[in-house]
């Protein structure tokens, strides 16, 4: 291993030791472990010195119309991807941004671009033209997986270590509709290509169609596996906006788990995260915009009569060596506020009515802005070390009755980083027993 990656992966688990100086609330084992392996991979990989190449696929189909129809997830998509330039910038991560929609057809809208200040206004601007992309007739996950595979395979090679993943966002199961009339087999971009004599003319023959989809996705060796092989970590996201649909084969395909899709399963290829409405969809894109870096959850009940109250609180402590905090709050019904107290006393309130906020709060500088009418984005970053050290709380506060459980997910970022002293005469080498290290 070279002096930088040694460096930079000390940096990494520095940096995510500081994150834990708040307890969070127990996660479900199973799911939350894969979930948490996937992610730690792929952070691993970019702060040892790789480059991420990132590739936001999109769901187009016309069910959106119904699961989505504020085009939230196109704040959502654009959250993420600010959140991960955020970060990029704290670590000095190298990210690349590609953006991808899929429904019969696989479509790259966005051509591969340097994750930083100068791309933020064009990814961001494709990402909107995400907003009435909502017609598409089929949901391909064939399609989409594979040619997801295929951009990011033209990445691989050259000297610098690549980190590829998918961030995979749909709201609905692999489907095929029937064609009136069928397909025009004469046009090759018609024809399924795992089952290209198939003209769809019928819903059985729509149903065969979709089965053999499934069938070359998760067979040994088939385009899961080779995804996986490739070294990709898939990341998916499932918006469950009332159909309730099944997302098991969404989570087979990403994890390797639940329905079984695909023979390589271990390391951990991929994380699955399911979004109960809109909401639930920002707190999803939050654990992946940080990589290998548990966010600190907490979730309490909510504080009724407009007050502040201990039980409807969320206590995390800072000390000197966070330089700052990132966080995702999300109230508990529509019309609350969030509450930010600092180790002094001094407070800021959120109303959905605030809009984009700027302020001063006990040692650090406060910005925030309403996702939703429930979630609100905010960031502290440390001014000085009087008022940051100690005891903050988020609060979430009802104006007459309590109501609904309140969430806050919080990314604490350290700004100690290692070196080594006399750096031009170390040797590192693999296989042997290291001095200790004072």
């Amino acid at each position: 291993m070279n002096l930088a990656k040694f460096i930079t992966r000390l940096a990494f688990a520095g940096s995510l030791g500081l994150a834990l100086v708040a307890s969070s609330s127990p996660v479900s084992a199973s799911a939350a472990d894969a979930n948490r392996e996937a992610l730690a991979r792929l952070g691993g990989c970019i702060s040892g010195g790789g480059e991420g190449d990132m590739l936001l696929l999109i769901d187009r189909s016309a069910s959106l119309q119904r699961t989505d129809p504020e085009n939230q997830r196109v704040e959502a998509a654009k959250y993420v991807v600010r959140q991960m330039s955020s970060v990029s910038k704290i670590y000095g991560w190298k990210m690349n941004v590609a953006i991808a929609g899929f429904d019969t057809h696989y479509q790259r809208k966005l051509d591969w671009q340097a994750l930083g200040d100068q791309s933020l206004a064009e990814i961001e601007s494709t990402i909107e033209g995400f907003r009435d992309a909502n017609h598409g007739e089929d949901t391909d996950y064939w399609q989409a997986v594979d040619h997801a595979r295929r951009d990011l395979a033209k990445r691989a090679g050259g000297e610098v270590e690549r980190c590829p993943f998918v961030v995979w966002f749909t709201d609905g199961e692999f489907s095929i509709e029937p064609r009136q009339g069928g397909l025009d087999m004469s046009v090759a971009s018609n024809r399924l290509p795992y089952d290209d004599r198939n003209d769809l003319s019928s819903p059985e023959k729509a149903a065969a169609g979709m089965a053999a989809g499934k069938r070359d996705l998760c067979r040994d060796g088939g385009v899961a596996d080779q995804t996986r092989n490739q070294g990709i970590i898939t990341l998916a996201v499932g918006l469950n906006g009332g159909g309730n649909p099944d997302f098991s084969l969404l989570k087979g395909i990403a994890t390797g788990k639940g329905t079984t899709c695909g023979a390589i399963t271990s390391p951990s290829p991929g994380a699955f995260f399911t979004a109960d409405g809109i909401d639930g969809l920002y707190q999803a894109f939050d654990q992946i915009a940080s990589p290998g870096q548990d966010p600190v959850v907490q979730e309490s009940d909510t504080c009724a009569s407009n007050a502040v109250c201990p039980a409807g609180t969320h206590r995390f402590v800072m000390d000197a060596s966070i330089g700052s905090v990132h966080g995702l709050a999300t109230t508990g019904a529509a019309g609350q506020k969030v509450v930010i107290t600092g180790p002094n006393g001094k407070r800021v309130e959120f109303l959905p009515s605030s809009g984009k906020l700027q302020k001063t709060l006990s040692g650090a500088n406060l910005t925030g802005d309403w996702l939703s009418d429930r979630s609100v984005s905010f960031d502290l970053k440390r001014s000085g070390d009087e008022g940051w050290v100690g005891e903050w709380g988020i609060a979430f506060v009802s104006p007459k009755s309590a109501s609904g459980r309140a969430k806050s997910s919080l990314h604490l970022y350290g700004d100690l980083l290692p070196s080594a002293t006399d750096a031009a005469q170390l040797t590192f080498r693999t296989g042997g027993e290291s001095p200790a290290i004072k």
